[in-house]
């Protein structure tokens, strides 16, 4: 049983179709130089290894920031179906569009079967119209790379420990961008819920390529090349650049060859299912096992590795916070000390505690925002899959 105890405490509240030719249409991220050039991965692997956490599985911190009207209006909810407004994405007018914590799951579900996991450790509202009605989101690509980070610069990510993803409202058209290939912040709207837009973004933020990147060197669909081009995981076969599918049956139908070192002509057979492909939207579902790997290896590096919930059980400090964020995160069950004990909260400052199975406050705890713009918040919020 999942749970939160309050015991005797004092807290201040506040509360597709045939033939379909995608020509890169899907997602604006950008390939960036590969992250791990910079360590030396075999070493950071075999001291994971030494310390028992090669098979350890990866819970990550995810805070999500909604873009609304400036009255508050037109942005998703995050416990409640939206009703469609406009005929984009995956839905039509009237359509019901699921809630923010519903998508949440739906991302957990497609990473579940590779350890990975997420607690949701927040959200906020950005009511700001010069974001939610701006039409440069379905603009040129110099518009959307322009609008993308002036909205990560205006409304920054609340901590550099949690992966942020920013959420437009459905009748803003945007092909999606994570701030580069192993970041901590992806943007995309709302009428692409339902499809894995969501994990292929996140997939991005997790340091992987899409399967048809040519940024390092054009992959032979014999994989002789697969370690230094492509998507640069050896269990993604080539795929074409050029994108041309079938939704049914799901299937490459572009038939393109590339010419490989060797000289010799080969064609390409790409996966159909992949959710860093250009397939149909309705035929991806699947990431591979070298993919997966190369997502859990990020958290190996010094820069990711506090973005995972590293705690097991947590007994929390008590001090005080002048300003910003402070997440407070255990996969299983956190506890406040016994001795009487104050947490200060001054101007803005946000305290939250996020558990996956029990949150315990105790006798003499008290959590005492100093202003109305501060809050602390308890919750229950692992996403782990189905």
């Amino acid at each position: 049983m999942k749970y939160i105890i309050f015991t005797l405490v004092s807290i201040s509240l506040y509360t597709l179709s045939l033939g379909q030719n995608h020509n890169h249409s899907d997602c604006a991220t950008e390939a960036t130089p590969d992250i791990f050039d910079q360590y030396n991965m075999d070493s950071l692997r075999n001291s994971a290894r030494d310390q028992g956490m090669d098979d350890f599985s990866r819970n990550i911190k995810l805070f999500v920031k909604i873009i609304r009207e400036d009255d508050g209006t037109n942005g998703v909810k995050v416990h409640q179906k939206t009703v469609a407004n406009a005929n984009w994405g995956a839905f039509s007018v009237g359509d019901s569009i699921p809630s923010l914590y519903e998508e949440l799951q739906s991302l957990a579900d497609y990473y579940a079967s590779h350890d990975i996991c997420f607690t949701f450790v927040g959200h906020e509202f950005i009511d700001d119209s010069d974001f939610a009605s701006n039409s440069d989101w379905n603009g040129s690509n110099a518009q959307q790379n322009a609008i993308f980070n002036d909205l990560i610069a205006t409304y920054p990510s609340p901590s550099s420990n949690v992966i942020t993803a920013y959420i437009l409202p459905q009748d803003r058209p945007f092909r999606g961008r994570a701030n580069g290939i192993g970041s901590k912040e992806f943007v995309m709207y709302a009428a692409r819920f339902t499809y894995p837009h969501m994990a292929h973004e996140m997939g991005h933020c997790l340091n992987m390529y899409h399967t048809f990147e040519t940024f390092f060197d054009t992959e032979c669909p014999n994989g002789s090349n697969s370690s230094s081009a492509g998507d640069l995981v050896g269990d993604t076969p080539a795929d074409d650049p050029v994108q041309t599918w079938s939704s049914s049956p799901c299937s490459y139908t572009g038939g393109n060859s590339v010419t490989c070192a060797d000289g010799v002509t080969r064609n390409y057979n790409p996966l159909a299912d992949n959710i860093m492909s250009y397939a149909p939207w309705t035929c991806r579902d699947q990431f591979t096992a070298g993919q997966s790997v190369r997502a859990r290896d990020l958290f190996l590096l010094p820069s990711f590795s506090n973005v995972l919930v590293n705690n097991t059980n947590l007994t929390a400090p008590t001090g005080s916070i002048s300003s910003g964020y402070l997440f407070r995160t255990a996969e299983r069950d956190i506890t406040t000390q016994s001795s009487s004990t104050t947490t200060g909260m001054s101007g803005s400052a946000v305290l939250t505690y996020t558990a996956g199975e029990s949150i315990t406050l105790r006798r003499g705890f008290v959590a005492d925002p100093s202003s109305s713009t501060s809050y602390f918040n308890a919750s229950i919020n692992t996403l782990c899959g189905n």
